[in-house]
């Protein structure tokens, strides 16, 4: 029996107990095409998460794109939101990240974070 000698940037799960987690060399892929990601892994695994919302792609039946508005100013010049496509296929592996303004998904919404009520003062 061989063992897993794979590196993680984080193993985590998301709002509804799935598990998602990306590898160190992932990563690396990643930083290489998106270098604003650099020093951000705590924001990808923040929308892992905590996502405001995750939908189904509809184009790959397994994967899914969470979304979570960010608060960085310098980040918000690549976009407003975080996206984190998930294939459940290969047992939560990250495909890719980025920022973005804007999401192709319509259609699909499988979970929206719960709204907090607001107070009556």
């Amino acid at each position: 029996m061989t063992e897993d000698k794979t590196e993680y940037v984080f193993y985590t799960a998301d709002p509804q107990n799935n598990t998602v987690y990306l590898t160190s060399e992932k990563w690396d892929l990643l930083t290489e095409k998106h270098p604003e990601l650099h020093g951000e892994e705590s924001e990808i695994k923040k929308t892992v998460e905590n996502p405001d919302t995750i939908y189904k792609d509809k184009d790959f039946e397994h994967t899914f794109c969470y979304y979570r508005a960010h608060n960085n100013t310098i980040l918000r010049t690549y976009g407003l939101n975080v996206k984190v496509v998930v294939d459940r296929e290969s047992q939560g592996a990250i495909k890719t990240t980025y920022f973005t303004d804007r999401s192709k998904e319509k259609d699909g919404l499988v979970y929206s974070k719960p709204s907090v009520p607001k107070k009556n003062d």
